[in-house]
């Protein structure tokens, strides 16, 4: 498996400090002392609610709405996905470009280039990337459309979060 670079550094952090107040080098600690830095590092975990589990690949959070948005944002980069949050299409289809989405979580009525729309780009320039379409305002057409245009999943807002977790997995 492998570990988040921000929970790798608080593992380096963490057995630096065990070093410096036991006046011996780091490697003296890993070798000697890991299962004293394991225990902390677990119930760091546990207090922090994160797993050392990381997966690598990136979802892509797209929604006008900063109160929507970053909430989703902040529950993926707890489950250990690398995540990025984007007020619009246009800011989606540019950081995609630098770097791809392995995931996209979009609301469809954004100012601008809508969800779907974003879907039908993001679909032209990478055929099999899961889109994951979340909206307070649905109806069956829309639901249609989404689904037609090649859509994973279609959520209605105010998300239930572990349904919402559970599609994030699948896609």
């Amino acid at each position: 498996k492998h570990v988040a670079p921000a929970i790798r550094r608080h593992m380096t952090d963490l057995l630096e400090s065990i070093a410096d107040r036991d006046r011996r080098p780091v490697a003296d600690v890993e070798e000697g002392h890991i299962s004293t830095a394991s225990c902390i590092l677990a119930n760091m975990s546990l207090e922090l609610g994160r797993t050392l589990a990381y997966d690598p690949t990136t979802r892509s959070v797209v929604d006008d709405e900063e109160a929507i948005r970053e909430p989703m944002a902040k529950v993926l980069a707890r489950q250990g996905f690398a995540t990025t949050a984007s007020p619009d299409s246009e800011t989606a289809i540019g950081l995609f470009e630098a770097d791809p989405y392995d995931v996209v979580v979009t609301d469809i009525r954004m100012p601008g280039m809508s969800g779907l729309a974003l879907q039908r780009k993001l679909r032209e320039d990478q055929a099999r990337i899961p889109v994951i379409v979340v909206t307070g305002h649905g109806d069956v057409p829309m639901c249609v459309q989404a689904f037609q245009d090649g859509a994973f999943s279609f959520l209605e807002k105010p998300l239930h979060h572990q349904k919402f977790l559970d599609e994030i997995h699948r896609a």
